[in-house]
């Protein structure tokens, strides 16, 4: 992103208006952390290939459950083009989350 303080303050206008900020497909390509501390987001969509190992791979699952913890609060909106994706997730985490 070439100019962050524009994204955020355009971002944060749109928020004004009702809109909310959805972050899709994070974890691939050129999404990166900052994006979670600088930005006015209300929605993190993991990429489904954080989601599918998380099943069988303890790192894969920490990894998910350690980028839910940084992201937007109440938390991410996840598998929702699939209900196959959201069960994968739910059985994968914790109780907790």
């Amino acid at each position: 992103m070439a100019d962050r303080d524009r994204a955020r303050d355009i971002l944060t206008r749109l928020r004004r208006y009702g809109i909310q900020i959805s972050v899709d497909d994070f974890g691939t390509g050129y999404s990166s952390l900052s994006y979670l501390r600088d930005l006015p987001i209300d929605e993190l969509k993991l990429d489904r290939s954080f989601i599918f190992p998380m099943v069988d791979d303890a790192r894969a699952a920490a990894l998910v459950e350690a980028t839910i913890a940084l992201g937007p609060q109440p938390g991410p909106a996840y598998g929702r083009r699939r209900r196959r994706d959201r069960h994968r997730l739910h059985r994968a985490l914790p109780p907790r989350l």
